[in-house]
Protein backbone atom coordinates (compact mmCIF):
# COMPACT_ATOMS: atom_id res chain seq x y z
CA UNK A 1 0.00 0.00 0.00
CA UNK A 2 2.80 2.44 0.89
CA UNK A 3 4.56 1.76 -2.41
CA UNK A 4 1.39 2.42 -4.41
CA UNK A 5 0.71 5.57 -2.36
CA UNK A 6 4.21 6.90 -3.06
CA UNK A 7 4.03 6.14 -6.79
CA UNK A 8 0.68 7.91 -7.07
CA UNK A 9 2.08 10.90 -5.17
CA UNK A 10 5.15 11.07 -7.43
CA UNK A 11 2.87 11.24 -10.45
CA UNK A 12 0.34 13.70 -9.04
CA UNK A 13 2.79 16.04 -7.33
CA UNK A 14 4.81 17.25 -10.33
CA UNK A 15 1.66 17.36 -12.47
CA UNK A 16 -0.13 19.68 -10.05
CA UNK A 17 2.95 21.88 -9.58
CA UNK A 18 3.41 22.20 -13.34
CA UNK A 19 -0.27 23.10 -13.78
CA UNK A 20 -0.07 25.84 -11.14
CA UNK A 21 3.14 27.32 -12.52
CA UNK A 22 2.47 27.17 -16.25
CA UNK A 23 -1.31 27.39 -16.75
CA UNK A 24 -3.09 30.69 -17.18
CA UNK A 25 -5.70 31.57 -14.52
CA UNK A 26 -8.67 30.46 -16.62
CA UNK A 27 -6.93 27.21 -17.55
CA UNK A 28 -6.15 26.44 -13.90
CA UNK A 29 -9.75 27.31 -13.03
CA UNK A 30 -11.04 24.74 -15.54
CA UNK A 31 -8.63 22.06 -14.35
CA UNK A 32 -9.52 22.58 -10.71
CA UNK A 33 -13.23 22.69 -11.64
CA UNK A 34 -12.83 19.20 -13.11
CA UNK A 35 -11.10 17.96 -9.95
CA UNK A 36 -13.69 19.52 -7.66
CA UNK A 37 -16.52 18.11 -9.79
CA UNK A 38 -15.07 14.62 -9.25
CA UNK A 39 -15.05 15.43 -5.55
CA UNK A 40 -18.69 16.47 -5.76
CA UNK A 41 -19.54 13.18 -7.44
CA UNK A 42 -17.95 11.35 -4.50
CA UNK A 43 -19.73 13.62 -2.02
CA UNK A 44 -23.00 12.69 -3.69
CA UNK A 45 -22.18 9.05 -2.98
CA UNK A 46 -21.45 9.82 0.66
CA UNK A 47 -24.75 11.73 0.82
CA UNK A 48 -26.69 8.71 -0.36
CA UNK A 49 -27.69 10.23 -3.70
CA UNK A 50 -28.55 7.44 -6.18
CA UNK A 51 -25.87 6.82 -8.82
CA UNK A 52 -27.87 8.17 -11.82
CA UNK A 53 -28.28 11.54 -10.07
CA UNK A 54 -24.69 11.95 -8.87
CA UNK A 55 -23.58 13.37 -12.22
CA UNK A 56 -26.47 15.84 -12.05
CA UNK A 57 -25.39 16.86 -8.56
CA UNK A 58 -21.76 17.35 -9.64
CA UNK A 59 -22.78 19.21 -12.80
CA UNK A 60 -25.09 21.51 -10.83
CA UNK A 61 -22.21 22.31 -8.48
CA UNK A 62 -20.00 23.15 -11.46
CA UNK A 63 -22.68 25.54 -12.72
CA UNK A 64 -22.65 27.24 -9.33
CA UNK A 65 -18.89 27.68 -9.68
CA UNK A 66 -19.25 29.15 -13.17
CA UNK A 67 -21.84 31.59 -11.83
CA UNK A 68 -19.34 32.65 -9.17
CA UNK A 69 -16.63 33.11 -11.80
CA UNK A 70 -18.68 35.61 -13.80
CA UNK A 71 -19.69 37.63 -10.74
CA UNK A 72 -16.42 38.85 -9.17
CA UNK A 73 -18.25 41.53 -7.18
CA UNK A 74 -19.57 38.82 -4.83
CA UNK A 75 -16.31 36.89 -4.40
CA UNK A 76 -15.35 38.48 -1.09
CA UNK A 77 -18.76 37.85 0.48
CA UNK A 78 -18.78 34.23 -0.69
CA UNK A 79 -15.32 33.59 0.73
CA UNK A 80 -16.43 35.04 4.08
CA UNK A 81 -19.57 32.87 4.06
CA UNK A 82 -17.61 29.71 3.27
CA UNK A 83 -15.08 30.52 6.00
CA UNK A 84 -18.00 30.81 8.43
CA UNK A 85 -19.27 27.39 7.33
CA UNK A 86 -15.86 25.93 8.12
CA UNK A 87 -15.97 27.49 11.57
CA UNK A 88 -19.25 25.62 12.09
CA UNK A 89 -17.65 22.45 10.68
CA UNK A 90 -14.91 22.74 13.33
CA UNK A 91 -17.62 22.76 16.00
CA UNK A 92 -19.14 19.63 14.43
CA UNK A 93 -15.74 17.91 14.47
CA UNK A 94 -14.90 18.61 18.10
CA UNK A 95 -18.41 17.88 19.33
CA UNK A 96 -18.82 14.67 17.30
CA UNK A 97 -21.21 12.85 17.27
CA UNK A 98 -23.55 15.43 18.80
CA UNK A 99 -24.36 17.20 15.51
CA UNK A 100 -24.34 14.08 13.35
CA UNK A 101 -28.16 13.84 13.01
CA UNK A 102 -28.23 17.38 11.63
CA UNK A 103 -25.39 16.78 9.17
CA UNK A 104 -26.92 13.46 8.09
CA UNK A 105 -30.08 15.19 6.81
CA UNK A 106 -30.02 14.91 2.98
CA UNK A 107 -30.59 18.63 2.38
CA UNK A 108 -27.75 19.53 4.77
CA UNK A 109 -25.31 16.98 3.34
CA UNK A 110 -26.13 17.98 -0.21
CA UNK A 111 -25.80 21.68 0.48
CA UNK A 112 -22.55 21.22 2.39
CA UNK A 113 -20.97 19.50 -0.60
CA UNK A 114 -21.69 22.42 -2.88
CA UNK A 115 -20.56 24.97 -0.31
CA UNK A 116 -17.24 23.39 0.67
CA UNK A 117 -16.24 22.22 -2.81
CA UNK A 118 -17.24 25.27 -4.82
CA UNK A 119 -16.14 27.60 -2.04
CA UNK A 120 -12.64 26.12 -2.23
CA UNK A 121 -12.69 26.30 -6.02
CA UNK A 122 -13.55 29.99 -5.89
CA UNK A 123 -10.96 30.64 -3.17
CA UNK A 124 -8.14 29.16 -5.27
CA UNK A 125 -9.21 31.33 -8.20
CA UNK A 126 -9.37 34.43 -6.00
CA UNK A 127 -5.81 33.76 -4.84
CA UNK A 128 -4.63 33.11 -8.41
CA UNK A 129 -6.03 36.46 -9.57
CA UNK A 130 -3.86 38.39 -7.09
CA UNK A 131 -0.37 39.70 -7.86
CA UNK A 132 2.04 36.79 -7.41
CA UNK A 133 -1.09 34.60 -7.34
CA UNK A 134 0.66 31.75 -9.15
CA UNK A 135 3.22 31.44 -6.37
CA UNK A 136 0.66 32.01 -3.62
CA UNK A 137 -1.41 29.06 -4.88
CA UNK A 138 1.75 26.97 -5.19
CA UNK A 139 2.71 27.86 -1.60
CA UNK A 140 -0.72 26.76 -0.35
CA UNK A 141 -0.69 23.45 -2.21
CA UNK A 142 2.88 22.63 -1.22
CA UNK A 143 2.30 23.46 2.46
CA UNK A 144 -0.80 21.25 2.60
CA UNK A 145 0.99 18.42 0.80
CA UNK A 146 3.97 18.72 3.17
CA UNK A 147 1.65 18.67 6.19
CA UNK A 148 -0.10 15.56 4.87
CA UNK A 149 3.20 13.81 4.10
CA UNK A 150 4.81 14.73 7.41
CA UNK A 151 1.73 13.66 9.34
CA UNK A 152 1.56 10.32 7.54
CA UNK A 153 5.16 9.31 8.18
CA UNK A 154 5.49 10.85 11.66
CA UNK A 155 2.24 9.18 12.66
CA UNK A 156 3.41 5.79 11.36
CA UNK A 157 6.78 6.07 13.11
CA UNK A 158 5.99 7.86 16.36
CA UNK A 159 2.20 7.95 16.67
CA UNK A 160 0.79 6.97 20.05
CA UNK A 161 -1.40 9.79 21.37
CA UNK A 162 -4.70 9.78 19.51
CA UNK A 163 -5.96 13.12 18.20
CA UNK A 164 -9.71 12.47 18.07
CA UNK A 165 -10.17 8.69 18.20
CA UNK A 166 -13.95 8.87 17.94
CA UNK A 167 -13.60 10.76 14.65
CA UNK A 168 -10.45 9.30 13.08
CA UNK A 169 -8.71 6.55 15.08
CA UNK A 170 -5.61 6.62 12.89
CA UNK A 171 -4.68 10.27 13.45
CA UNK A 172 -2.26 11.13 16.24
CA UNK A 173 -0.81 14.23 17.85
CA UNK A 174 2.65 13.09 16.77
CA UNK A 175 1.40 13.06 13.19
CA UNK A 176 0.03 16.58 13.54
CA UNK A 177 3.33 17.90 14.91
CA UNK A 178 5.34 16.07 12.26
CA UNK A 179 3.16 17.53 9.54
CA UNK A 180 3.41 21.01 11.03
CA UNK A 181 7.21 20.95 11.20
CA UNK A 182 7.60 19.79 7.60
CA UNK A 183 4.96 22.23 6.35
CA UNK A 184 6.62 25.21 8.04
CA UNK A 185 10.04 24.27 6.65
CA UNK A 186 8.80 23.68 3.10
CA UNK A 187 6.60 26.77 3.27
CA UNK A 188 9.57 28.97 4.16
CA UNK A 189 11.62 27.48 1.32
CA UNK A 190 8.86 28.16 -1.21
CA UNK A 191 8.24 31.69 0.10
CA UNK A 192 11.93 32.57 -0.13
CA UNK A 193 12.66 30.91 -3.48
CA UNK A 194 9.56 32.39 -5.15
CA UNK A 195 10.08 35.91 -3.82
CA UNK A 196 6.89 35.82 -1.75
CA UNK A 197 8.83 36.40 1.46
CA UNK A 198 8.63 40.18 0.95
CA UNK A 199 4.83 40.12 1.21
CA UNK A 200 4.49 39.06 4.86
CA UNK A 201 8.07 38.55 6.00
CA UNK A 202 9.55 35.33 7.35
CA UNK A 203 7.56 35.42 10.60
CA UNK A 204 4.37 36.25 8.73
CA UNK A 205 4.71 33.24 6.41
CA UNK A 206 5.61 31.02 9.36
CA UNK A 207 2.47 32.13 11.19
CA UNK A 208 0.37 31.66 8.06
CA UNK A 209 1.76 28.14 7.60
CA UNK A 210 0.77 27.22 11.16
CA UNK A 211 -2.70 28.65 10.51
CA UNK A 212 -3.10 26.78 7.22
CA UNK A 213 -1.98 23.48 8.75
CA UNK A 214 -4.38 23.86 11.69
CA UNK A 215 -7.29 24.56 9.35
CA UNK A 216 -6.28 21.74 7.01
CA UNK A 217 -6.45 19.31 9.94
CA UNK A 218 -10.02 20.44 10.55
CA UNK A 219 -10.82 19.79 6.88
CA UNK A 220 -9.34 16.32 7.09
CA UNK A 221 -11.24 15.55 10.28
CA UNK A 222 -14.52 16.91 8.93
CA UNK A 223 -14.31 14.58 5.96
CA UNK A 224 -13.76 11.78 8.48
CA UNK A 225 -16.95 12.89 10.23
CA UNK A 226 -18.84 12.77 6.94
CA UNK A 227 -17.45 9.32 6.13
CA UNK A 228 -18.39 8.05 9.59
CA UNK A 229 -21.90 9.38 9.16
CA UNK A 230 -22.04 7.68 5.76
CA UNK A 231 -20.34 4.50 7.05
CA UNK A 232 -17.63 4.72 4.37
CA UNK A 233 -13.89 4.06 4.65
CA UNK A 234 -12.87 6.19 1.67
CA UNK A 235 -14.73 8.69 -0.48
CA UNK A 236 -13.78 6.69 -3.57
CA UNK A 237 -11.02 4.61 -5.17
CA UNK A 238 -9.93 6.66 -8.17
CA UNK A 239 -6.44 7.32 -6.76
CA UNK A 240 -4.46 4.13 -6.02
CA UNK A 241 -3.19 4.10 -2.46
CA UNK A 242 -4.96 7.36 -1.62
CA UNK A 243 -8.66 6.58 -1.96
CA UNK A 244 -10.89 9.12 -3.64
CA UNK A 245 -10.44 12.70 -4.80
CA UNK A 246 -12.08 14.03 -1.64
CA UNK A 247 -9.57 12.08 0.43
CA UNK A 248 -6.81 14.09 -1.23
CA UNK A 249 -8.39 17.56 -1.34
CA UNK A 250 -10.23 17.57 2.00
CA UNK A 251 -7.50 19.67 3.65
CA UNK A 252 -7.49 22.10 0.71
CA UNK A 253 -11.27 22.49 0.87
CA UNK A 254 -10.95 23.94 4.37
CA UNK A 255 -7.66 25.82 4.03
CA UNK A 256 -8.22 27.57 0.69
CA UNK A 257 -11.15 29.85 1.72
CA UNK A 258 -9.48 30.94 4.96
CA UNK A 259 -6.11 31.44 3.26
CA UNK A 260 -7.83 33.49 0.55
CA UNK A 261 -9.60 35.57 3.17
CA UNK A 262 -6.33 36.32 4.96
CA UNK A 263 -4.58 37.32 1.75
CA UNK A 264 -7.51 39.54 0.71
CA UNK A 265 -7.55 41.36 4.05
CA UNK A 266 -3.81 41.92 4.42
Amino acid sequence: MLRVRVITGLVLGPTVVAAIVFLEPWQLALLFLLIVSLGLYEWAGLSGIPTPFRVVYAFSGALVGIFFWFNPDIWFRIVIAVAAVWAAAAVAVFSFPRLSPLIRAPVVMGSLGWVVCMGAWLAVNVIRQQPDGRWMVLWLIVVIAAADTGAYFAGRRFGSKKLLPNVSPGKTWEGVWGGLVLAVLIGQIVAISSGLISLFGMFGWLTLAVFVVAVSVVGDLFESVVKRISDAKDSGNILPGHGGVLDRIDSLLAAAPLYALVTMLL
